[in-house]
């Protein structure tokens, strides 16, 4: 399961994905992610800007900061770190503090 995709005024999201383009879109359409407003891109085998950016595990979230430069990097997944890092860029975007992910979205640690 997902955790809830939710939209933040001034935020742009966009999702890299190391499938194929259709497993990709095909992904996007089960969880609507263009609706959520989600740009989703492919890095297609052998990876280029996951080398380049050195992505070591995924998923990876990178937070920019307005007008440029790297705010916060989160690899693996883990709920609580997920949840600090969408109250991280609410507070850059200046807006309310979501709450990402809860108990009922499974496990709260997942190796990358």
């Amino acid at each position: 399961m997902l955790p809830r995709l939710v939209a933040i005024p001034g935020l742009a999201v966009a999702a890299i994905s190391q499938d194929g383009a259709e497993d990709t879109e095909a992904f996007s359409r089960t969880h609507r992610l263009a609706d959520r407003g989600v740009q989703m891109l492919v890095d297609p085998n052998p990876w280029p800007a996951s080398v380049a950016y050195g992505v070591l595990s995924t998923p990876t979230f990178v937070l920019v900061r307005p007008g440029g430069g790297v705010a916060a990097v989160l690899e693996g997944w883990s709920r609580d770190d997920a949840n600090a890092f969408a109250a991280h860029a609410a507070r850059l975007a200046g807006a309310a503090v979501p709450i990402v992910s809860t108990s009922s979205d499974g496990p709260a640690l997942r190796p990358g």
